[in-house]
């Protein structure tokens, strides 16, 4: 199930989202591997802790007591370019964010990064320490960041040049 929301949306806003959200998700992960999961996308303004990290977006992942797991993504509205041309590079930068956390999606649903407990989180099997707040080169240090970082542009590329042959770019 996959849920888009936001005030600040209209109903084009919400299909290029879900566009860029099942593009996406049906390269990382076919969806036979998805199980039941639930994906919520929130755009909207950032709550007191995202204001504190300074975060413009974010993936959580919770997993109910039958195991069904809902993923939480986060878009920080005040991204959006509403003077932009065209509506794609209204969204370019909202649609960049998404992907890169459609990419800790991904890792949650197949297992690959799991949710510690405090300063602790598993990924690949391996357990690794959450850097301090501050410490910005810990964050990029990351082994799903590295991986997160480093797809999102492809993906970004590919999803692009989709539009482009269909004449939505």
């Amino acid at each position: 199930m996959l849920r888009i929301q936001g005030d600040c949306l209209s109903k084009e806003d919400k299909k290029l989202l879900k566009k860029a959200t099942i593009y996406t998700m049906d390269y990382l992960l076919p969806r036979n591997q998805r199980g039941d999961s639930r994906l919520i996308i929130t755009v909207s303004d950032p709550d007191e802790e995202q204001t504190k990290l300074k975060n413009k977006a974010t993936c959580q992942c919770n997993i109910g007591p039958t195991g069904r797991k809902t993923l939480r993504i986060w878009l920080d509205k005040s991204i959006i370019r509403r003077r932009a041309k065209t509506h794609f590079n209204q969204f370019k930068i909202t649609i960049q964010d998404l992907l890169h956390e459609l990419i800790h999606a991904k890792q949650y649903l197949k297992g690959e990064l799991v949710d510690g407990s405090g300063q602790y989180y598993k990924f690949c099997g391996k357990r690794y320490r959450l850097p301090d707040d501050d410490d910005l080169m810990g964050y990029y240090e990351q082994p799903h960041e590295i991986e997160a970082y480093g797809r999102e542009r492809g993906l970004f590329k590919r999803f692009e040049e989709m539009l482009k042959e269909e004449g939505n770019a």
